[in-house]
């Protein structure tokens, strides 16, 4: 409705009502043009209402939506069931022609139109996932990610018709290496090195298999970021490097890497300092789509355009644009606060869940393996159990449980064939990992309900799993038959009874689901109901029982084995007795010390003032420090509280304004994104992180302080007094440590 028709609308309906819908068109067309000439996620995300009006006025722009329209061609969007047509909303004509995907249609002029937004939104919001400071340029195709991997090889064959050789560091995982077979490429496996508990890139592999053929004659190094461990992310940077050497192309296949900012950050690192053609993601896993499409990406000004250009010409023929739509609508529900929170979500899950996971693992007499450059998904290992049977069998136990996504994998010494290559070993990205385990991902779009409820099975099935009885010997059948019909009434009876069991399973699982979620809601509820008092000023947490006891599963076992622990005490701190079997057989008990309530994290921060050389240091009351002293120098330190924090950050950003009485400023973490943090003393679970702020200001005295919290002065010191300063051993020790580590920083970024 344009405004000569709310002008007639006006002399039937009172015009300060029609004034006022009008009003809240224009809102809505506000909302369009914005996103026409921005090009970007809109900062919030639109109302279901919003998105159906611009969709009503796309599908207007398509000939099939023309009033008095005569189609007479054999493809005028033509569909027969009603239910159809809405389900695509009346986009019949696909996107692309027959020569290049990205063309546009003269029929549909809104559907092209869609396509080109699609791919300009896809492009912000994986900026937006890497904070990415380069141009990212990008294809949505509608193709799952093997396909688009096959399409984006066939156009690197255009462009080097010479080269048939993909350099590929292993994946067991059977699509990545049946597109490069259904691009009439030759892969070339490089096997991976263990380090620790994790496989990770042989960089040395990938470029004598170079040499081994000549750079002229490979295609491409076909790398990889998201994985099933205890695969890593690949060296992304070094491969990079190496390929920007041998001037060989470099494509990363990051299929549900976009949630990761690890994988990002990787990838950005590799397209900045080495060479990265593309890298292709899935839009069901990253963007909770239904499953149908990829993006093909770059942020390298140099090689990617080009290649994105011609994977757009190789496409044969039109598309269906129904995974486009997808992403397209998906997107702008989100918004860019939208996809921010879905992506800050998965990270604050991240290490309460590995931690449980690790818990439960110890409880049964397993372990998390370590895996720090994988943050999605993580293994557990299986070494006793299942009276016999195979190892992979638990899998039946977890499925009828209503568990699913979990990977099991065992030591195997059959050979699979994949696209005509015999892997050992297969499942495991490896011919001889040491030891069977289970996978588990804490991916995009998981709620803490979800984690919970699988670890609350797991626990179960992990319990049955290491009580199940041997199975009984087969009866041999007698020469002349006699028996047979015994055996096989046996065997029929315990089919009877698994069958039986599974339904059990089923039906228990799905009632636990039913409570879980009623308690959920009803929790909500009261939420709602009633406002929550404001917490007191120092709370002690409500004792939990033993067998939930947090074990820092981070730390590398290296033969030792946990045997047992329980809470011993439990007030402001908790008070854990651990016995720890040792290598050789030896037994120890020790009391653990921690701090519950903050996830046993703290953070410290460490404010560096450039104009003066000058560090914000706090003199603080030390309540173990008496008779020798009473205060000690300090910096702003404090707990994570997972309910009062989005972050570390947030928590180390709280504790400058609260303790400091500062705020802004450049933020630097000084420990990698995946550290699990420093231990505060041998032993103690508490572990700190130590961040880096440059140049805040006051901020007028905001923040409370806890209410035993006593500072005696507040100082700017200068470098030269701190460093004297830690060499008295004035400082405490996660003060002393977070002084070290940001002066290097400083010196080495000559800040």
């Amino acid at each position: 409705m344009n405004d000569e028709v709310f002008e007639l609308a006006s002399s039937l309906v009172s015009s300060s009502y029609v004034n006022q819908a009008q009003q809240a068109r224009r809102a809505r067309e506000t909302k369009f043009k914005s996103l026409l000439a921005q090009r970007r996620l809109p900062d919030t995300g639109w109302d279901e209402a919003t998105l159906r009006l611009l969709l009503d006025e796309l599908v207007s722009m398509d000939s099939n939506a023309f009033i008095g329209n005569a189609g007479v061609g054999e493809r005028e969007a033509r569909v027969v069931c009603p239910l159809v047509r809405q389900r695509h909303f009346g986009l019949g004509h696909g996107i692309g022609r027959s020569g290049d995907i990205a063309e546009e249609q003269p029929k549909a002029a809104g559907s092209s139109l869609l396509y080109k937004l699609t791919n300009f939104l896809a492009a912000d919001a994986i900026k937006r996932a890497g904070a990415l400071t380069v141009p990212v340029n990008c294809l949505v195709l509608p193709v799952a990610t093997g396909m688009t991997v096959t399409l984006t090889l066939l156009a690197l064959k255009a462009m080097r018709p010479n080269a048939k050789y993909v350099v590929w560091p292993r994946i067991d995982q059977k699509s990545c290496l049946k597109a490069v077979a259904a691009a009439g490429c030759t892969p070339l496996v490089v096997e991976n090195v263990l380090e620790g508990d994790e496989l990770r890139t042989d960089v040395a592999g990938v470029r004598a298999r170079i040499a081994e053929v000549g750079a002229e004659q490979v295609l491409c190094v076909l790398s990889t970021t998201s994985c099933f461990a205890p695969r890593g992310v690949d060296k992304l940077l070094e491969l990079g490097r190496l390929c920007a050497e041998q001037e060989v192309a470099h494509i990363a296949n990051n299929a549900y890497g976009v949630q990761c900012a690890a994988c990002m950050k990787a990838i950005a690192a590799a397209s900045k300092h080495g060479r990265l053609d593309a890298f292709i993601q899935s839009t069901d896993k990253n963007f909770l789509v239904p499953v149908g499409g990829a993006i093909i990406a770059s942020c390298s000004e140099s090689f990617g355009p080009p290649l994105i250009a011609q994977v757009s010409a190789t496409y044969p023929g039109r598309a269906s644009v129904a995974p486009i739509l997808d992403l397209f609508i998906t997107l702008l529900h989100l918004g860019a606060d939208g996809w921010a929170a879905l992506l800050e979500s998965r990270q604050k899950l991240l290490v309460p869940f590995r931690e449980k996971l690790g818990a439960l693992a110890v409880k049964h007499g397993e372990r998390l393996l370590e895996t720090p450059h994988n943050t999605i998904s993580m293994a557990v290992t299986l070494t006793s159990g299942g009276g016999g049977r195979k190892v992979t069998a638990m899998g039946a136990q977890l499925w009828v449980r209503l568990i699913s996504g979990c990977r099991i994998c065992a030591p195997s010494s059959e050979k699979k064939k994949v696209a005509g290559i015999a892997f050992a070993n297969y499942g495991s990205h490896h011919d001889t990992y040491p030891a069977a385990y289970f996978t588990a991902a804490c991916a995009l779009g998981a709620t803490e309900e979800d984690l919970q409820l699988f670890l609350k099975r797991l626990d179960k099935t992990l319990k049955e799993w290491k009580k199940m009885k041997p199975l009984p010997e087969k009866v041999p059948k007698s020469v002349d038959g006699a028996g047979t019909g015994e055996v096989a009434g046996a065997a029929d009876a315990k089919g009877t009874v698994a069958r039986a069991a599974d339904v059990a399973l089923r039906e228990e699982s799905a009632k636990e689901a039913e409570e879980f979620k009623e308690a959920k809601e009803a929790k909500e509820s009261a939420a709602n109901a009633a406002p929550t008092p404001p917490p007191p000023a120092v709370a002690s947490p409500a004792p939990a029982p033993a067998e939930t006891v947090v074990v820092d599963a981070a730390d590398p076992m290296r033969g030792f084995t946990v045997k047992s622990e329980r809470v011993a005490y439990k007030r402001f701190l908790q008070v854990e007795e651990r016995v720890v079997v040792y290598p050789d057989g030896r037994e120890a008990s020790f009391d653990i010390v921690g701090h519950p309530k903050n996830a046993y994290r703290f953070v410290v921060a460490f404010a560096f003032h450039t104009t003066t050389r000058s560090v914000t240091v706090l003199r603080e009351f030390a309540q173990a420090a008496p008779p020798h002293c009473a205060t000690t120098l300090v910096l702003p330190t404090g707990g994570y509280d997972p309910k009062k924090h989005p972050s570390l950050l947030g928590a180390a950003q709280a504790e400058l304004a609260e303790e400091a009485r500062l705020c802004g400023g450049t933020w630097h973490a000084l420990l990698p994104e995946d550290h699990p943090g420093i231990l505060e003393s041998k032993w103690c679970r508490n572990r700190f992180t130590p961040f880096l702020c440059i140049d805040p200001v006051p901020n007028g005295g905001a923040g409370e302080r806890d209410a035993e919290e006593h500072f005696e002065s507040i100082e700017q010191i200068p470098l030269d007094a701190v460093r004297a300063a830690l060499a008295q051993g004035e400082f405490m020790p996660p003060s002393m440590q977070t002084c070290f580590s940001a002066m290097e920083w400083i010196a080495r970024s000559k800040v």
